[in-house]
């Protein structure tokens, strides 16, 4: 009569470095010395990591014999992943992060960053603090912000031969990349000479970005001015000066 084994046994392994699970085969009712197939499986170790079986074809496993032993190796990710994020409105290219080499299940620190979109504006993480990728896991998504502008900036201008104060615009609460609508003003001068811009069509002012310069020229007068005279009681024709082209101040 023939002499069959009962239940299952382990497939031993080696190079797993966790606490894992053994693998095991069913011999139940097979006879003792014959053999049963049995294809290595990857191992997901209690930490999460994953093996994988240097050798993944099948095995002949000798019933009621010694059973061999399957090398295994770190199952690793090749490439790179990308990070997801909300909150952002526009159109941008996804930050990625490496994980090449990298064993499955096991972590990869990521730092986000500022991201600017296809629009130029810049977004900023809610939380900047490093996260944690999990390789081959689920990557979490992280929440952006616009990232705002505060205070003012000054608009530089050209031409103006004196001091003068700069003028200004207010980027306060404006997202970084964004336009401000700006309209040149008259400029006058700590001597008292005004100047005018060249152009006085507004324009747009780049928050967190270089801002342009007005060019400006001298605002002159046209024509006469007449100079008041006291003291005469009769009817007479009032004196005049040419201010023509004459620099107003």
């Amino acid at each position: 009569m023939r002499k069959t084994a009962t239940g299952t046994v382990e497939v031993p392994a080696s190079g797993i470095t966790g606490e894992y699970t053994k693998p095991t085969v069913s011999v139940d009712g097979k006879q003792i010395g014959d053999k049963v197939r049995y294809t290595p499986q990857d191992i997901t170790d209690n930490d999460g990591k994953v093996w994988t079986p240097q050798d993944p074809a099948a095995i002949d496993i000798p019933v009621g014999g010694t059973v061999p032993t399957v090398p295994y190796v770190a199952k690793t990710a090749t490439g790179t992943v990308e990070v997801p994020a909300s909150g952002i409105t526009g159109e941008y290219t996804k930050p990625t992060v490496s994980v090449d080499g990298k064993q499955i299940g096991d972590k990869v620190r990521y730092t986000p960053q500022d991201i600017t979109d296809n629009d130029g504006k810049v977004w900023t993480p809610q939380d900047p603090a490093a996260i944690d990728i999990p390789v081959g896991g689920t990557v979490p998504t992280v929440p952006y912000v616009a990232k705002t502008a505060t205070g003012t900036v000054e608009v530089p201008a050209s031409g103006i031969t004196g001091e003068y104060t700069k003028p200004t615009v207010s980027v306060d609460g404006k997202q970084i990349g964004d336009k401000v609508r700006y309209t040149p003003q008259d400029i006058t001068d700590n001597d008292g000479k005004v100047w005018t811009p060249q152009d006085p069509a507004a324009i747009d002012i780049p928050v967190g970005g270089t801002v342009p310069t007005v060019p400006y020229v001298a605002k002159t007068a046209t024509g006469t001015v007449e100079v008041p005279a006291s003291g005469i009681t009769g009817e007479y024709t009032k004196p005049t000066v040419s201010v023509d082209g004459k620099t107003n101040c």
